[in-house]
């Protein structure tokens, strides 16, 4: 007998879990970067925010008490769902860290 087989699937499963774990957890912190954004650009509008929901298997949302610029804050999530990673990104190239790949 010729135990590879059984190796394949073996070696085939943990290869799944591991990309769909690494999408459920990418999945989730894009979420928070995002609604970041919306909660930084309401602070910064002098708005409050009542409580920020993030849930694995929906989409997240930030919900205001008072919001006086809303377009102003729905850019919010969009701009820094962008522009923080990018900055991470540049920060972990320019110090030259180990798996900026990544």
């Amino acid at each position: 007998m010729n135990p590879r087989p059984q190796r394949t699937i073996q070696d085939r499963a943990f290869q799944i879990l591991l990309v769909v774990s690494t999408m459920s957890i990418s999945w989730l912190g894009m979420m928070v970067v995002h609604e970041f954004g919306h909660a930084l650009f309401a602070w910064f509008s002098g708005g409050a925010v009542a409580r920020v929901v993030l849930s694995p298997l929906a989409f997240s949302r930030t919900d205001l008490q008072r919001n006086p610029h809303p377009l102003f804050v729905a850019s919010g999530g969009v701009l820094v769902g962008e522009a923080l990673p990018l900055l991470v990104f540049g920060l972990w190239r320019l110090l030259r860290w180990p798996g900026w790949y990544i």
